[in-house]
């Protein structure tokens, strides 16, 4: 997972502050331009290294523009993390947040993001030992979206504490539990 503050200027999106979460937190940038057809270009790097060449297009399966609504990811939720572990996490309608992974329960809430587009907000605490973050809290993102027609509804939440020491990243699809 990446997260930073960055700005836009003249087509371009910087972040000088960018933060890699993987097994450990490293430091990194990222600078990217949106070119004529709709492409970004540019390049991320990890600590003060090079960096690699992005160059990616419109995902074309999502529709950003669309507002986020709590009635599509109401429900159940089976869901994992960049490591394999297994989330069951489960949506209220009035966008209450549940769910457990092992003995670890989870708790928090999402609501769909002021602009109108297709994101929510998110929070979302660990409770007590075992988890793997016991007692912390955690804020960021979730987008909801259908891959391809007649696919499974599709879910990530990502977010960090309030230090940026720590990041989650679970996705998954709707469950039939």
């Amino acid at each position: 997972m990446l997260e930073g503050h960055g700005h836009v200027d003249d087509g371009a999106f910087t972040s000088e502050d960018l933060k890699f979460f993987l097994p450990v937190t490293l430091p990194g940038r990222l600078g990217l331009r949106f070119t004529d057809d709709g492409r970004l270009q540019g390049t991320v790097a990890k600590g003060s290294g090079t960096g690699s060449s992005v160059d990616g297009g419109k995902v074309a399966w999502l529709d950003y523009d669309a507002p986020a609504r709590l009635a599509d990811v109401a429900g159940p939720w089976a869901m994992r993390d960049m490591s394999g572990n297994g989330f069951q996490v489960r949506i209220a309608a009035d966008g209450a947040l549940t769910g457990t992974q092992g003995a670890c329960a989870l708790s928090g809430a999402i609501s769909p993001r002021a602009s109108g587009k297709n994101v929510f907000d998110v929070s979302l605490a660990y409770g007590e030992a075992p988890c793997r973050f016991p007692g912390a809290a955690f804020s960021g993102i979730a987008v909801s979206y259908v891959p391809k027609a007649g696919a499974a509804r599709e879910f990530f939440l990502t977010g960090v504490d309030r230090w940026r020491l720590n990041g989650f990243f679970i996705y998954g699809a709707r469950s039939t539990s």
